[in-house]
């Protein structure tokens, strides 16, 4: 029977400053939350797109319910920052970083789609999360999105399998359009598995509700 997670009182700050593994264009920076041993098999991240702060709100609440001795994940709040501050879908110099990886069809975007960047992997916040992939190695990524109300997972992996079952979230094999220059296509092209977890249209209260817990056991390594 695994342990209990923190009670709620309890969770009203972080207990570890974490550490940084980059800046964003505007200078803040880029936080990062590791197990005691510096090593983790999973990296979860959420808020990528800055207008999609209930992302955070949930991976945040998750981490301070895991309780820190029990941390196997490694934990990104924010991927974007600068976004997240000014409301911004994009980074703060209007490049969408989903769409902004080193990826073979890097730039093939429709007419109408914000900026995938002067050149792939322009932006501090891509590289600095590339810097931090390729320094982890983790087995698995899961990136937080909304609001589309499914588990991506192309595989589908036994994580994915795990988090649709959780959270009656459908399992898709896609989101159902292109995604060139995204995260996802970046990790496919490198066989590193990734689980995109998009929430669904509702309140960031009831969303912590619903999601932090699952997300608790995902970084205390209780996902299967």
């Amino acid at each position: 029977m695994p342990d209990e997670l923190l009670p709620e009182t309890d969770r009203g700050h972080l207990d570890w400053p974490g550490e940084t593994y980059g800046q964003s264009a505007l200078g803040v920076p880029l936080r990062l939350f590791l197990p005691d041993s510096g090593q983790a098999r999973l990296l979860v991240f959420a808020a990528i797109h800055g207008n999609e702060p209930d992302s955070t709100v949930v991976l945040s609440a998750a981490l301070r319910a895991a309780r820190r001795d029990r941390l196997r994940a490694a934990v990104v709040l924010c991927a974007n920052p600068d976004g997240a501050l000014l409301g911004l879908r994009a980074n703060a110099r209007g490049v969408d970083l989903n769409r902004n990886f080193p990826t073979r069809d890097w730039g093939k975007l429709p007419p109408g789609e914000l900026s995938p960047g002067a050149s792939a992997g322009s932006e501090p916040e891509t590289r600095a999360l590339i810097a931090l992939v390729e320094r982890l190695r983790p087995e698995a990524v899961i990136s937080i999105h909304s609001d589309l109300a499914c588990v991506d997972d192309p595989g589908p992996s036994a994580l994915g399998k795990w988090l649709s079952e959780r959270s009656g979230l459908p399992l898709v094999p896609d989101v159902g359009y292109a995604t060139p220059g995204s995260f996802g296509t970046w990790c496919k092209e490198r066989a590193l598995p990734v689980v995109t977890y998009e929430l669904e249209q509702d309140g960031c209260q009831r969303l912590r509700l619903r999601h932090a817990p699952i997300f608790a056991r995902v970084l205390r390594g209780e996902s299967g």
